[in-house]
């Protein structure tokens, strides 16, 4: 039996020229359309690569000018608020000499001008069995209020004590104070606890702000804080 060599060889973007004739055998004619093949495929991987990177240098740029918009509007913004900052600093208040008045403007009290700090939180039960009730708490350091359906002495004393809800655990959550802000963390409660609608994670604390609604148990707890 005679054994006919290949005249074909596959390498990437080899290019063949020669038609096939008569006297190929049917191998001979399967190489050279397997070698057209590959030659074709890797032209169009070529089209294709290049139309990506042509995508890919459009999109930079545009990321890079977007980038370059936002940076504008940024320095633009504080030099508005500094000069504003100045004007303000600038403006001489009308002021009396102590004691005295003056073109019926009085002293300012500079002691009323100093921020105020949070001291309480009071909680206005909307709903649920204990509708119309409002409790005042004062969580401090060393002191948290919690809220549950437990009747111990820490919940009626200092939390709030919801024994007449049964969808509030029994150690529901709890109000602490930490770097003069008062927060909320549920502890772990059956049911959850909602903020303005949204699920808490439980023993994450919560920041609470005025107006904030609370959904502890079947009562919408509408917050309020105190300052001293």
């Amino acid at each position: 039996m005679v054994m006919l060599e290949p005249i074909f060889f596959w390498k990437p973007h080899l290019v063949c020229i020669t038609e096939p004739t008569e006297d190929w055998t049917i191998e001979q004619v399967l190489q050279w359309c397997l070698l057209q093949s590959f030659d074709k495929t890797n032209t169009k991987r070529d089209e294709l690569i290049a139309a990506l990177n042509e995508q890919l240098d459009k999109g930079k740029t545009e990321i890079w000018s977007t980038h370059e918009k936002e940076l504008t509007a940024v320095t633009q913004n504080k030099d508005d608020s500094n000069n504003a900052g100045d004007d303000q600093e600038n403006r001489v208040p009308n002021v009396s000499s102590p004691g005295n008045v003056s073109g019926g403007t009085k002293e300012i009290d500079h002691e009323t001008t100093k921020e105020q700090k949070i001291d309480s939180v009071k909680v206005d039960l909307m709903d649920g069995p204990y509708a119309g009730n409002s409790f005042v708490l004062k969580p401090r350091a060393r002191q948290i209020c919690y809220v549950g359906r437990s009747a111990g002495k820490k919940f009626r004393d200092k939390g709030m004590s919801l024994p007449k809800d049964p969808e509030v655990s029994t150690t529901h959550g709890k109000f602490e104070m930490k770097a003069g802000k008062i927060f909320f963390v549920d502890m772990g409660s059956t049911n959850g606890t909602l903020c303005n609608g949204q699920e808490i994670q439980p023993d994450v604390p919560l920041e609470l702000t005025e107006g904030m609604i609370l959904q502890i148990g079947a009562a919408k707890c509408m917050i309020s804080l105190g300052y001293n």
